[in-house]
C-alpha cells in the first residue's frame, strides 16, 4: 500500500503511524514552499519604443573632409518611454541588456544608456548617468512603488570615419525584479 506521500506504512504497532507523521512532515515541507511561492509577485513593465533613425554624413565631420565625426555622433535621444506598475508598494530593480541575438555592432561603436524623469506614487534611484549597454544584464536604476513617465536616453559614441557604413540596428531587453 502507498501513502499519499509515496511513502509505505510501516508497522510500528501503532497502525502506521511513523507513515504517517513523515506524510504530515513532508506535507507541511510542500505547505511552507506554496506560502513563499504566494508572497512573491511580479510587477508589471510597459514599455513604448520611440522610432529612432540616425543617418551619419559630411554634416557630422568634425571640421570638414579628411577629419573625424564629432564625439558623440548622438546624445539625449530618447528612445523608449516606460511605466512599472502593480509593484504593491515593494522595492525593485530595471535591468537592462544589448539582446545577444541582434548583429553585432562595429568595434570601438559604444552605445550608453540613462534614464530621465519619472513620477508616480513610486521613488527612483539612480539611473541619471549613462551607462554602457553590453549583452549581460545590469542595473540601469532601481526604485520602490509604481512610477510612471520614465524615458530611456540613447547616446552613440565611438563611430569614426573607419566604421563600415551600413544599416544598424539596436534591440534592448528590459527587465524589472521585485525584491522583497
Amino acid at each position: 500500500m502507498i501513502s499519499s506521500s509515496g511513502l509505505a506504512p510501516q508497522e510500528d504497532g501503532a497502525g502506521g503511524w511513523a507513515a504517517r507523521a513523515r506524510t504530515r512532515r513532508a506535507f507541511r515541507r510542500i505547505a511552507s514552499l506554496l506560502f513563499f511561492v504566494t508572497v512573491s509577485h511580479a510587477a508589471n513593465l510597459s514599455v513604448v519604443p520611440l522610432s529612432w533613425n540616425r543617418s551619419i554624413g559630411l554634416s557630422d565631420l568634425q571640421f570638414g573632409a579628411g577629419t573625424d565625426f564629432r564625439s558623440p555622433v548622438a546624445s539625449d535621444v530618447v528612445i523608449a518611454e516606460m511605466e512599472i506598475s502593480e509593484t504593491g508598494g515593494a522595492n525593485w530593480s530595471l535591468r537592462i541588456s544589448r539582446d545577444s541575438n541582434a548583429a553585432p555592432w562595429p568595434n570601438g561603436v559604444i552605445v550608453e544608456i540613462k534614464r530621465s524623469g519619472g513620477s508616480g506614487a513610486g521613488v527612483i534611484n539612480g539611473g541619471d548617468g549613462y551607462q554602457t549597454l553590453t549583452d549581460s544584464a545590469q542595473e540601469l536604476f532601481s526604485g520602490t512603488g509604481d512610477c510612471n513617465n520614465v524615458q530611456i536616453l540613447l547616446r552613440l559614441d565611438g563611430v569614426n570615419v573607419h566604421t563600415p557604413p551600413d544599416f544598424y540596428s539596436l534591440q534592448i531587453r528590459y527587465e524589472v525584479l521585485v525584491t522583497p
